[in-house]
């Protein structure tokens, strides 16, 4: 985690398996090309944005990687001929700001990456306006009402308002349905 292809790094192994080891990098020493400062300021704690540390283009293109070695391995545990290149996948994808509509928060919160500690975000750089209008108008990490697990959805396509909270105390709330 962390790492950009063809970059040279000293890691610590934290785990063995089988076929492969866990790593923590501990010092970059030859970065890549590619390699950005992330924009973000919650980007070392939240990990929502996984890989805002590489400029968007190059992001695109690992995407594509990631998604034609899953369809390789899906054909080949399937002893399936796979003959597809990752240039043959075409990437359709808007803006890499401001477009996630949908986030899950725990006690009105994000979660940590990898850990179950606590990240209050009051502005979110990949979600919609409408996500995080309901970050600055609920304030929801202050909030008892937002304890356990919700889901938020928020979109200007919402008839009523411009965000829908779902969870423990809201799923039976008549005020949480809309026409889309």
């Amino acid at each position: 985690s962390g790492a950009l292809p063809e970059e040279e790094l000293s890691v610590k192994i934290i785990s063995s398996k089988k076929d492969y080891d866990n790593a923590v990098i501990e010092k970059i020493i030859q970065k890549s090309p590619y390699r950005i400062k992330p924009l973000c300021p919650y980007f070392d704690k939240c990990g929502g944005c996984n890989l805002s540390f590489c400029d968007d283009e190059y992001q695109k293109r690992l995407r594509l990687e990631i998604l034609h070695e899953s369809f390789f391995r899906a054909f080949y545990q399937n002893n399936l001929e796979f003959t597809l290149s990752v240039d043959d996948i075409e990437y359709i994808g808007g803006s890499s700001y401001g477009y996630r509509n949908r986030f899950q928060f725990h006690d009105g919160t994000f979660l940590e990456n990898k850990s179950n500690n606590k990240v209050i975000v009051k502005n979110c750089l990949i979600a919609c306006d409408e996500i995080n209008d309901f970050l600055s108008e609920q304030k929801p990490w202050e909030k008892s009402e937002f304890t356990g697990r919700i889901q938020v959805f928020g979109s200007n396509k919402l008839t009523e308002k411009k965000y829908l909270i779902a969870g423990n105390k809201f799923s039976e709330n008549k005020d949480n349905r809309a026409t889309v």
